[in-house]
C-alpha cells in the first residue's frame, strides 16, 4: 500500500526520519530538501 501525501506536502515518511537524524543545520536541510526552516525545524 503506498503512502498517501497532503496535497501540499513536500516531504515523504522517509524524508523526515533522514531529516530527524541528521546533524546538517536547518537551513542546509532546508535548502537540500527544498523546505521552508520552519517545516524542518517541526
Amino acid at each position: 500500500m503506498g503512502q498517501i501525501l497532503h496535497g501540499c506536502a513536500k516531504t515523504t515518511e522517509a524524508v523526515r526520519r533522514a531529516i530527524q537524524d541528521s546533524q546538517e543545520s536547518i537551513n542546509k536541510l532546508a535548502e537540500r530538501y527544498s523546505a521552508n526552516p520552519k517545516t524542518i525545524a517541526k
